[in-house]
């Protein structure tokens, strides 16, 4: 080896250090941050959304129309298309709907006009105030600096040794344990943000992108703390969370091997994979580590971070928030002002009866109604149940379940994953089943012996 490839290899290496360090600091690492537990990205999110806290409503009302304008006029000119518009403006017609009916949504609560199905608080404006801000943030956030996790190396480097676990337990390539571990830690919704990006450019099939935006897209650690205090049971934080990790490991391993997650194609639509066998078949370590250091000499900081960075924010913002708002403001206004979820309740009464959960109709509108927001059942359960085990129970479910159409669930929708509705519907019920399963059984020991 010359002096020129020698620098070139130390070149390539520090660079894969110092921007996968960046990657792994900034959305796996928690970090003591003014007296509490956080993520660096969520932090950082948070900090941003504070910051911008008085343009960002007139901002997202002003690109909102913009975006739906002119894919209107993009999906029905004759004209050629630039690049750009396909990116951004070209969705389907159902799509397109979709995307301007959550403008016209955004538009009402952001005038406050008084359409209690659309605006009210427990619909509208619960996603306005909420979880729009929220979610802004982490989109460009998330959209500038996912580059750092897949771009530059970690990818390959952890292939082989986490291909060890991933496959034989989740059917997933080694690779994905940054993606699990990013909606575990980090957040649901960067998580499947990661997975679309990677299923886009081939690292992962259909089957497989499903599977990780099916079984790892859970909520935040912080915020599980949020829901437990809504059902005042706070104090029970440890064995909460542990009763939530079991219970999501348990679930993963099951559903990757039954219907419908195990019948999705394992197939790549939008190329061939690149990475996916090579750390795999490789035994030898240095071998992973070669690919790693290539992978970070042929990416530039400039292309991957400031370009490819900035398009996934700007694609976020203009075409998936939109449609979150839609699903999300339709999901709770079925809540809210349908019977839909008492009726389809019913049938899991006598399942909560003969598992001994107290107060079993009750729960299981709560339950239900975790499909169309993950906070819903929390808040059900603190105004209607009595029982500790049972708002025990419904909290560690609440984010058990994943699937939820105001956020996890129109991400899903709205990205390049091939889930849908069916396929959400399904999932979000297998899950609820065999997380109760567990949830109960853990939850009534921990309340029999320990308390």
């Amino acid at each position: 080896m010359n002096k020129n490839q020698t620098h070139a290899n130390a070149k390539n290496t520090i660079k894969f250090i110092v921007f996968s360090l960046i990657g792994l600091i900034i959305f796996l690492t928690p970090l003591p941050i003014n007296g509490q537990s956080t993520i660096v990205i969520a932090y950082l999110a948070e900090q941003l959304q504070l910051s911008l806290s008085q343009i960002i409503p007139t901002t997202l009302l002003i690109t909102f129309w913009l975006s739906t304008l002119m894919a209107t006029y993009f999906k029905f000119s004759k004209q050629p298309h630039p690049t750009w518009a396909e990116r951004f403006f070209l969705p389907s017609i159902p799509w397109l709907i979709i995307r301007a009916a959550g403008t016209v949504f955004f538009t009402l609560c952001h005038l406050k006009i008084q359409i209690p199905l659309i605006t009210s608080e427990n619909t509208g404006q619960i996603i306005y105030s909420s979880l729009v801000p929220t979610l802004f943030s982490v989109f460009i956030l998330a959209g500038f600096l996912l580059p750092f996790l897949v771009d530059f190396g970690l990818l390959e480097l952890i292939s082989n040794a986490s291909a060890r676990i991933m496959r034989p337990l989740f059917k997933l390539p080694g690779f994905s344990a940054i993606n699990c571990m990013t909606s575990w830690v980090g957040d649901g919704t960067v998580g499947i943000m990661l997975a679309a990006k990677l299923l886009e450019r081939g690292l992962y099939s259909i089957r497989e992108a499903a599977l990780i935006a099916a079984n790892f897209s859970a909520v935040s650690i912080t915020f599980t703390l949020v829901v437990l205090h809504q059902v005042n049971l706070e104090v029970h934080f440890f064995a909460y969370y542990c009763i939530i990790c079991i219970a999501g490991i348990s679930c993963a391993i099951i559903l990757a091997r039954i219907p419908p997650l195990s019948q999705k194609p394992n197939t790549y639509p939008f190329g061939k994979q690149s990475i996916q066998k090579v750390g795999e078949a490789s035994e030898q370590t240095h071998s992973s580590l070669r690919l790693a250091t290539t992978k970070a000499g042929n990416t530039t900081f400039k292309e991957a971070v400031l370009i490819n960075g900035g398009f996934n924010s700007l694609e976020l913002v203009l075409g998936v928030l939109p449609i979150i708002i839609c699903i999300g403001v339709l999901g709770l206004v079925a809540v809210e002002y349908t019977p839909i979820f008492s009726w389809l309740s019913k049938p899991l009464v006598p399942l909560l009866s003969l598992l001994q959960i107290a107060e079993a109709k009750e729960a299981a509108i709560c339950i239900l109604a975790g499909f169309a927001d993950m906070f819903i059942p929390a808040i059900l359960a603190s105004q209607t149940i009595t029982s500790d085990e049972t708002r025990f129970i419904i909290a560690a479910l609440s984010v058990s379940q994943l699937i939820y159409l105001s956020e996890t669930g129109a991400v899903i929708l709205s990205s390049k994953i091939p889930l849908h509705i069916v396929d959400l519907i399904l999932i979000f019920i297998i899950r609820t089943i065999v997380c109760l399963f567990i949830i109960t059984a853990l939850s009534k020991i921990y309340f029999y012996f320990f308390l």
